[in-house]
């Protein structure tokens, strides 16, 4: 997983609660998290608390995700 801070281009926006990563209590408690997937550049927001272990998990997750729908939308392309 590698942090992109600023990118030039996002490849995906992801809608997560900012707090399941840790407590809010305002919108400057959350912060712009961009992260490098084997898939592009993927945008979500969280909780200033969030963990570099959280951030992983979510790179993971979404690597799994994201690889199996571009799989399914190649498929049906063919």
């Amino acid at each position: 997983m590698l942090e992109i801070k600023n990118p030039e281009k996002v490849d995906f926006y992801v809608e997560y609660d900012p707090a399941s990563f840790g407590p809010v209590q305002s919108p400057d408690d959350i912060i712009d998290v961009y992260l490098q997937t084997d898939y592009g550049v993927v945008h979500f927001g969280a909780s200033k608390a969030i963990t570099n272990k959280q951030k992983q998990e979510v790179a993971d997750k979404l690597n799994g995700s994201l690889g199996t729908i571009l799989k399914q939308i190649d498929d049906e392309s063919q």
